[in-house]
């Protein structure tokens, strides 16, 4: 007969687990591989750590599950960060239907905004995505737009995350329209 797995590949045990840290590079995938924290292993910037670094690079994640949740288990560590995405490569990477959750930010841009669509942000202690400031003045790719089928229809567990779902930090207004935020009030996303 065939094997638990094989009949559901979808059950918990049957998906591969990593704890620690993945640093993208360019033209490469992370497909449904769940990603847990790990002290020793967990990529650190000053105190925040982060799951996944895409450091100017274009790359594919989907079918990914991010939490915070340590290997020993118990409850999520602190300041922990699904992805990190740096520089301008990163606008043409796709994050796609993932699992965000036990985490302090889910997505942090510092740089181009990758795809981001059909994902779930729920148990956020800040925001599921926070948008960096920089220096330049440009166009700004957005999170869900009527004209681009490729970005959007996330949906945010807005009574989950403790900040504001999406903090943009920059000058320009991204668009975050085709997403479900969980409310239909404005001024709680």
């Amino acid at each position: 007969g065939a094997s638990a797995c094989a009949l559901n590949p979808d059950r918990p045990e049957c998906r591969a687990r990593l704890f620690g840290g993945v640093v993208g590079a360019n033209d490469s995938a992370l497909i449904d591989i769940d990603l847990g924290f790990d002290a020793g292993l967990t990529t650190k910037v000053g105190n925040d750590a982060f799951l996944t670094v895409m450091n100017n690079v274009r790359m594919r994640m989907e079918g990914c599950r991010f939490s915070g949740i340590p290997l020993s288990g118990g409850a999520p560590a602190p300041l922990v960060h699904g992805v990190r995405s740096l520089g301008n490569n990163p606008g043409q990477s796709v994050i796609a239907n993932n699992i965000f959750e036990d985490l302090h930010v889910g997505i942090l841009i510092a740089g181009d905004i990758p795809a981001i669509r059909r994902n779930e942000f729920g148990r956020i202690t800040r925001n599921a995505i926070l948008i960096l400031a920089r220096s330049t003045t440009r166009d700004e790719l957005t999170i869900g737009a009527e004209e681009d089928p490729n970005r959007g229809w996330n949906h945010f567990d807005f009574r989950t995350i403790g900040g504001s779902v999406v903090e943009n930090n920059r000058t320009a207004e991204i668009r975050m329209e085709l997403n479900d935020w969980s409310t239909d009030s404005p001024s709680t996303v």
